[in-house]
């Protein structure tokens, strides 16, 4: 019975510190996949240990009726932890767009990684701690983000949330990041030999994060 209370508090302060286990992993360098999938992952395993433990202690003697309160026991965890931090359709996502750079878009000279931004765009705002974080594990990175409008005003509300590293300015060309962003805020985009990466709000999921951290850890072990 001690084993079973225990399970149950490590299930509860799994669930309960669930983004705080993400942000820890994160802070030690684990990708981005990763940290966020171990947090669910545990809640299937503690899931299981309960599942063996309760077994042991009442069995059920009819065998459909067992499995089925096995079952239910084994999944009321990760069930309990994805009901309140609800996995959404593009957190794990790679999806995107990918062109040749055969033009010297004034916008992104001097910058790897350009997130277009609007003023007053709630999405824009929510995106600026993961870009942080990816600013702090890849400090060689360059980072910019673009506010589409003429304002300095504009400027502000963001260079206020960012990291100093990264730069805040306004757009020069309008109507091609427009094309870039098809309308959508943020949008992401990612630089590297030639090539542009771009990827919507919805699309810029952890896998895409990763992505982009692979190719920024190939070029400085290239040098």
């Amino acid at each position: 019975m001690k084993k079973i209370i225990l399970i149950l508090a490590l299930i509860n302060l799994n669930i309960f510190f669930l983004k705080k286990i993400e942000s820890f992993l994160l802070d030690w360098n684990f990708t981005w996949t990763l940290a966020k999938s171990i947090p669910y992952i545990s809640l299937l395993i503690f899931g299981f240990l309960l599942m063996r433990l309760t077994k042991k202690i009442i069995p059920f003697k009819i065998q459909a009726v067992n499995k089925i309160i096995m079952f239910v026991i084994f999944i009321i965890p990760f069930s309990i932890g994805f009901a309140i931090n609800p996995i959404y359709e593009g957190d794990f996502s790679k999806n995107g767009r990918t062109i040749v750079l055969n033009s010297n878009y004034s916008d992104l000279k001097r910058s790897d990684f350009i997130v277009l931004s609007i003023p007053n765009c709630p999405f824009c705002h929510e995106s600026i701690s993961h870009i942080n974080l990816i600013q702090k594990r890849n400090p060689k990175l360059r980072i910019k983000f673009i506010i589409l409008s003429k304002e300095i005003k504009e400027l502000k509300p963001y260079s206020e949330e960012l990291n100093k590293e990264i730069k805040v300015s306004l757009v020069k060309d309008l109507d091609e990041m427009l094309e870039f962003s098809a309308g959508k805020f943020p949008t992401f985009l990612f630089k590297s030999e030639k090539k542009l990466w771009f990827w919507s709000n919805k699309e810029f999921g952890t896998r895409a994060k990763d992505f982009i951290e692979k190719i920024q850890g190939d070029k400085l072990i290239m040098g």
